[in-house]
């Protein structure tokens, strides 16, 4: 079941606007969509059916626009979004948007299968995405890279977590639950019930929905693959918080 709002960690009060545009930064502006109309944030996390979720709310938002939907990307960039953007918002709103009666919610997954999949994504199947990881930390793009490999350099580069790249950084760090009081976290693995949660707090704004995953792995059908005691002890440990803060097992 979704964690609500009396059972996920709280943040501390008086933090506000300013506290979580910090701990943000510029991605606030991309991962932030906010909806007026409709009075809900969604933060978005990358590996965690983005893709499903925001192609859902899109539609709804442009419900009786005549915005053609075929017109609108799933993933449009900031400018171009039919989203509300924290930059747009005077602080009073931001606030509103953060503490007041809007619904906030994001979705979580099993860390190991979500650095599984960013590996499997990203570093083998995304030239662009493989040549920055390969650039950032001394690595050839012509060398195999293998999942060891791989969860080697972060543990390697543990320290800079914050500043890790989105797809495999840890969900805690991406949707700060300390800072954000969410009314609803779901997760993957029980997507269907937890969206049908949602929509409930929504007042039914969001019926059924289509699965869209263009990047899809099936990462959590192959752990047993890529996995080795030593991998899974060093991911539980790169992504403790997630593990605990999210309700997964890291055993």
């Amino acid at each position: 079941m979704p964690k609500d709002i009396s059972e996920a960690k709280r943040g501390p009060g008086g933090d506000g606007p300013a506290a979580v545009s910090a701990a943000f930064g510029n991605e606030i502006n991309a991962f932030f969509h906010i909806s007026l109309k409709h009075r809900y944030l969604y933060v978005q996390t990358p590996k965690v059916a983005s893709t499903t979720v925001k192609s859902k709310l899109i539609e709804v938002e442009i419900a009786g626009s005549g915005i053609p939907r075929a017109q609108v990307p799933p993933h449009p960039d900031r400018v171009g979004s039919v989203h509300v953007k924290p930059y747009q918002l005077t602080p009073e709103l931001l606030r509103e948007v953060l503490e007041g009666g809007f619904t906030r919610f994001c979705f979580v997954r099993d860390p190991f299968a979500r650095v599984l999949s960013a590996y499997l994504d990203k570093i083998l199947n995304e030239p662009a995405d493989r040549a920055a990881f390969c650039k950032g930390h001394g690595l050839q793009v012509e060398d195999e890279i293998t999942f060891g490999d791989f969860v080697g350099v972060l543990w390697a580069h543990r320290e800079n977590r914050p500043k890790w790249d989105p797809h495999w950084r840890p969900q805690w760090l991406l949707l700060r639950p300390d800072l954000i009081r969410y009314s609803l976290i779901g997760k993957i693995e029980s997507f269907d019930t937890d969206f049908a949660a949602l929509d409930a707090r929504l007042g039914g704004l969001l019926g059924s929905y289509e699965h869209r995953a263009p990047h899809r792995t099936n990462a959590a059908e192959l752990l047993a693959e890529h996995y080795t005691p030593e991998i899974r002890e060093t991911v539980a440990r790169l992504y403790g918080e997630d593990f605990r803060r999210f309700g997964y097992e890291a055993g």
